[in-house]
């Protein structure tokens, strides 16, 4: 990830503790954690004061949809992203790889598992 950071001219980081880069003009926050996943619900991985208006909130977990960290980042004016899509289009890839000949219908395949992890999750379309 360092080198695509360093070709856009963008910095980025990883910290064992962040509570001292809340005063740092951040664009993405990005947990890339199991944190708050399903049991877990209650933690996170970054405090509220973490967040600014505007900025994009990234979470790896999609179990649950909505984490802690996004709804208090939607609270906080940000933009949540939740790992489902990441998940999903992992897998389509991964399917497509074994199934070269399914590429022309690599997005009713993405639905498909997308649809399928929503179900078993009791996640919304």
């Amino acid at each position: 990830i360092r080198p695509f950071a360093d070709t856009r001219k963008c910095t980025m980081e990883a910290y064992d503790s962040v509570d001292h880069l809340v005063n740092y003009n951040i664009d993405v926050i990005m947990n890339t954690t199991s944190l708050g996943m399903s049991p877990h619900v209650d933690e996170t991985p970054f405090p509220k004061i973490m967040f600014k208006k505007g900025q994009v909130v990234f979470d790896a977990v999609y179990n649950p949809l909505r984490t802690r960290m996004l709804m208090e980042a939607e609270e906080m004016q940000c933009v949540p992203v939740s790992g489902l899509e990441m998940f999903v289009g992992q897998a389509v890839q991964q399917f497509l790889l074994w199934n070269p000949e399914a590429e022309p219908r690599r997005e009713d395949i993405r639905n498909l598992m997308r649809d399928t992890v929503l179900a078993r999750i009791g996640g919304r379309k």
